[in-house]
This record gives structure tokens, C-alpha cells and sequence, in this order.
């Protein structure tokens, strides 16, 4: 019986050192697809081992897998994807931005320029489609009507114009409209609105889109290096 006993020991040891030996430590990469950007903090998990790690500032990544696991790979704005493990070699994953699959389905009419509409009868004003809160279209136009008005009052309807289009800025970008979009809280969001706030040309532009704005934002963001991740202040 103690000799049967000590040779399953001895099997047992045996598998256990031949998964060792199977099982080796990959380095790999994570890119974004088309501009071949480093991609920092993404999730790199082992789906058979359940084990998983995060990219550095790099990119780079190192984790225990064999040929034949599963590894997945998931990141804030970017598509998931997942790869079988072949071979020892290097792995280079190139992920692709969520933000692609949205321009997708933007619906643009070449053939009209948002704000640069002009109306013969109306004596070359301009003619614009109105937004929402997020900047985008919400139908109708809104016309500026000021022929026949002396200076004073043109001014004064632009300024009038600027301070709503503000406004509309504002409210698209409270934190609580960006918090649904970019995964900030507390005074990093306050710090990343000051930083990004869009100017009223920005805004305004007809391929405006609030959701790959802030995308593409929070890619720039988390490239800083964190003493930079804060509105410039300026010195009395």
C-alpha cells in the first residue's frame, strides 16, 4: 500500500513540473489600430489560468500562458478582442477605437454646410441648423435676422448669439453629461473639463460629435503624465 501510495506521488510530481514547464511567461504589446499608439491600462486577462495584468505606459504587457489559452483583451473606448496563444512568440495586438464604429453611423449630407447657408430675400444672413444640449441637431433653423439694423444692434445680437452657443457649451459639458462618457469623478472630472472645454468654433462645427470629442480627449489625457493632468493655472 505505501509503495502504490509513493507511486502516485511520483506521477503526480510529474504532471505538476510538465505544466510548469508548458506554462512560460508571454511579452506582447497593445496598439491602436491605424495609428499604431501605445496603449496603456488595458486589461489583459487568461481566460483558461483566470490570471490577468494591465499594459504599462508602453503598452508592454508579460503573463503566464501555454498554446492553447484563451487571453482577452478589453480597454475603456477601444472594441474587445480576444487571441489563442500559437506559440513563445511576441504578441503585437492592435485594438480598434469604439470612437471608428460610431463615425460610422454619423449621417452627413456633403452637399450642405452647416452655418453657411445664405438666404438671397434675407440679404445674406446666415442660416444655421439649431443643436441640443449635446451639440447634436435637433431640427429646424435658426435664421440671424439684422438687415436694417445700425452697428450697435448687429453687435449686440452677436454677442447675444455667442452667449447661447456658450451656454449650449456648458450644459453639454456639466459633469454630468461628460461622467456618462469619460470614467472620472470628483476634481479629475472638474480638472478634465477645464482642460477640454470646446471653443464655440469647435462646438459649432457641423462634424461635431460630443461622444468621439471626448474619446479622443481622454486618449490625450491619459498620455499626460499625472502632475500635468490639470488646468494651467496662470502666476500673479
Amino acid at each position: 500500500m505505501y509503495r502504490y501510495v509513493s507511486i502516485v506521488r511520483f506521477l503526480f510530481l510529474i504532471m505538476v513540473c510538465c505544466e510548469a514547464k508548458a506554462q512560460t511567461t508571454l511579452q506582447g504589446r497593445v496598439y491602436e489600430y491605424g495609428t499604431h499608439i501605445h496603449l496603456q491600462s488595458i486589461r489583459v486577462t487568461n481566460l483558461n489560468t483566470k490570471q490577468f495584468t494591465i499594459t504599462d505606459t508602453a503598452g508592454l504587457f508579460y503573463i503566464n500562458a501555454k498554446a492553447g489559452d484563451l487571453l482577452a483583451f478589453k480597454g475603456y473606448a477601444y472594441q474587445a478582442d480576444t487571441l489563442v496563444i500559437i506559440n513563445k512568440n511576441r504578441l503585437e495586438i492592435y485594438m480598434t477605437p469604439e470612437g471608428k464604429t460610431l463615425k460610422q453611423v454619423n449621417v452627413t449630407a456633403p452637399d450642405i454646410k452647416t452655418g453657411s447657408l445664405k438666404d438671397a430675400n434675407l440679404k445674406g444672413n446666415t442660416v444655421t441648423y439649431q443643436r441640443d444640449a449635446n451639440g447634436a441637431y435637433k431640427g429646424g433653423i435658426a435664421i440671424r435676422f439684422g438687415y436694417g439694423k445700425d452697428k450697435k444692434a448687429l453687435r449686440s445680437k452677436q454677442l447675444s448669439d455667442e452667449e447661447i452657443a456658450d451656454q449650449e457649451i456648458e450644459d453639454a459639458f456639466s459633469e454630468k453629461n461628460v461622467a456618462k462618457t469619460i470614467p472620472l469623478r470628483g476634481q479629475e472630472l472638474k480638472d478634465f473639463i477645464a482642460m477640454y472645454r470646446p471653443d464655440i468654433k469647435t462646438f459649432k462645427a457641423p462634424t461635431f460629435n460630443l461622444t468621439i470629442y471626448l474619446n479622443d480627449c481622454y486618449k490625450k489625457y491619459q498620455a499626460l503624465p499625472p502632475e500635468k493632468r490639470k488646468p494651467a493655472t496662470l502666476n500673479p
